[in-house]
């Protein structure tokens, strides 16, 4: 992995960034991905036959930076494994210690697998488990409206059966919050959990506005980023909202440094700084001390402008996917 050196980072590695269809190691797609501790490494990606066609979606590990596809049927021996099978809604659930995996038969062909990082529930994940050990799964975006799934331990229970919820994660009290994706005329909200009673705390500014990304500082200030479902230009989204439980703060296009307002994953480090993934926007980094830094094709070894997934692990390092094709990680 060759390393590079500049003002915005100390070294940088991209792995399968150039889109060579004679080469499987440069078709993945990622969808989610995952690194706790130590431990290598994973994501969930799909394989791009070429430009227009999508193969199967699969799990894969880069260990010595070398990406490993993940065998299923090997892998998931000891994880504790549910089912939940109910009016079309198909899933498999594996869980340990660390990590949870979803694979929806019925979802897209190209996002049957998403995982969630159990030991961070402040980001944003397709999936989580509560404190009391309940586990939460957000709707299957291909059939739509099939709510929100909780399992207690002896069944499955659906909260708002007829709405598509995208996202979930728990403030630092351990608090459900919930994001939909909403219809083209509809508006996106995000809804908290507190003691057996929901209520709305946010409502997005228009029809088709919806909220794919949230993460709690550790100040417990929620961070969430606006998407349109009608485009993800620069202008499109709302940019970026602080919410203290009280007041509302956007950061945008108009009033600050962030360069689009299409914004598709925040995710904030051990210093308190916000990781922003955009759609053409790159990759930009709100420090905690106020200062902006983006990270696009132009100032780094970006494929593309458009990041869609980030996490910093516990050595400092910095991962994010590519929109289409890519994975990067480097150190500032």
């Amino acid at each position: 992995m060759p390393e590079l050196k500049s003002e915005l980072y100390s070294e940088w590695g991209n792995y399968f960034d150039t889109l060579n269809y004679d080469s499987p190691d440069n078709r993945y797609y990622i969808g989610s991905m995952v690194k706790y501790g130590d431990n290598p490494l994973i994501y969930s990606a799909f394989t791009r036959l070429d430009y227009y066609t999508s193969g199967k979606d699969a799990l894969f590990t880069l260990i010595n930076n070398k990406v490993e596809p993940i065998d299923s049927s090997q892998f998931f021996v000891g994880y504790n494994h549910l089912f939940l099978n109910e009016e079309g809604i198909v899933k498999h659930i594996y869980s340990n210690q660390d990590y949870l995996f979803i694979y929806d038969k019925r979802q897209f062909d190209t996002q049957k697998w998403l995982i969630s990082n159990l030991h961070d529930k402040q980001h944003s994940a397709r999936g989580q488990i509560d404190q009391q050990g309940n586990i939460w799964i957000t709707s299957n975006t291909k059939l739509r409206g099939d709510g929100l799934h909780m399992y207690n331990g002896i069944s499955w229970i659906n909260f708002f059966e007829g709405t598509t919820f995208y996202t979930i994660c728990f403030d630092r009290n351990g608090v459900l919050y919930a994001s939909t994706l909403p219809g083209y005329e509809e508006r996106g909200i995000i809804m908290r959990y507190d003691n057996n009673i929901w209520d709305t705390v946010i409502t997005c500014s228009g029809n088709a506005k919806w909220v794919p990304c949230m993460s709690f500082d550790k100040e417990n200030n929620l961070w969430l980023g606006v998407l349109s479902r009608w485009a993800v230009a620069p202008e499109s989204g709302d940019g970026v909202y602080k919410f203290d439980g009280k007041n509302v703060t956007n950061y945008n296009i108009y009033n600050s440094k962030l360069p689009c307002n299409s914004v598709i994953d925040i995710f904030i480090d051990d210093a308190d700084n916000k990781w922003i993934g955009t759609y053409s926007g790159g990759l930009i980094k709100f420090g905690r001390d106020g200062e902006w830094k983006i990270y696009n094709k132009s100032s780094a070894p970006l494929p593309i402008s458009s990041v869609e997934h980030i996490l910093v692990d516990n050595k400092e390092n910095i991962w994010c996917s590519a929109q289409f094709f890519g994975l990067a990680r480097f150190k500032e």
